[in-house]
C-alpha cells in the first residue's frame, strides 16, 4: 500500500488506528491466502503438467494448451482455481486503492475495532496489539 493515503470524507468517516490495523489484515490476508493457493493447489498443477511441457516447449500453440489441459482434469482445475482467486484479488485490491473504502465498508471497520476493544481477550485483539 506504500505512501498512499486513505481517502477521508469527514470526520465520522475516518478510519480509527485500529480500525487501519484491520483493514490492513484483511489485505494481508486475502493475499495470504492467494500465497497458499499457489504453493498447494498451483504446485499440483505445474506437477501434474510436467510431462506436458517438453511438448510445449516444441510447439507452443493454443491447442496444444488445451489439448494438454483437457486430458488432465483435476490440475487444470487447480490451476483455473489459482488464476482466478489471484485475479479477484488483484482487481478487488487495485479497486481500493484507487477508489478508497466505501463509507459503509468504514463504518463496518469502524464497528468491529469497537467491539475488539471491549473484548481484550479476543484472539485478534492480541495479533493487532503485536502489529
Amino acid at each position: 500500500m506504500g505512501d498512499r493515503q486513505w481517502q477521508q470524507l469527514g470526520s465520522d468517516n475516518q478510519l480509527t488506528p485500529l480500525a487501519m490495523k484491520l483493514v490492513h489484515l484483511t489485505i494481508l490476508g486475502r493475499w495470504v491466502f492467494v500465497g497458499c493457493l499457489w504453493s498447494t493447489c498451483g504446485i499440483y498443477s505445474v506437477w501434474a503438467l510436467r510431462e506436458e511441457f517438453p511438448l510445449w516447449q516444441d510447439y507452443l500453440t493454443w491447442a496444444v494448451v488445451r489439448l494438454s489441459l483437457g486430458y488432465h482434469m483435476w490440475a487444470s482445475l487447480a490451476f483455473t482455481l489459482c488464476v482466478a482467486y489471484t485475479c479477484a484479488v488483484l482487481v478487488w485490491h487495485s479497486h481500493k486503492l484507487v477508489r478508497g473504502w466505501p463509507a459503509k465498508e468504514r463504518y463496518r471497520f469502524n464497528q468491529w475495532a469497537e467491539k475488539l476493544t471491549q473484548n481484550r481477550q479476543h484472539w485478534l485483539w492480541i495479533i493487532l496489539k503485536r502489529l
